[in-house]
């Protein structure tokens, strides 16, 4: 298995808009706390409806499966620092107002925003 992190952009009623690149995520030894220092940039939106979502998924012999688990945050709340958001467990729900959030106990993504 090697997993990957997905990164794509979707509105508020879940119409995708744009996506990233898939990172590859070298496999951590401590299942514990698993960190993971990416270097991503991209051009923000120029309409704030947008959402970004973050999903771990494997993929087997270069095949992407199933996300496994997800995260999301509109660029409205985007500030310059850092955010700790929650993991939730699949399956992903791209409109808003359909989620469904399984969360995941004692598991955050924090990201760094510049």
């Amino acid at each position: 298995n090697d997993p990957v992190l997905v990164v794509g952009v979707y509105g508020h009623g879940g119409g995708f808009k744009f996506p990233f690149a898939d990172i590859p995520l070298k496999p951590a030894h401590d299942k514990a706390i698993l960190r993971f220092d990416i270097g991503a940039k991209t051009a923000i939106p120029d309409d704030y409806d947008s959402v970004v979502f973050f999903e771990l998924k494997n993929k087997i012999k270069g095949t992407g499966q199933a996300t496994k688990y997800w995260t999301c945050v509109s660029f409205n709340l985007l500030r310059q620092g850092a955010l700790e958001l929650p993991i939730y467990k699949a399956p992903v729900e791209y409109c808003l107002s359909k989620q469904k959030r399984d969360l995941k106990a004692n598991s955050y993504i924090n990201v760094q925003v510049h």
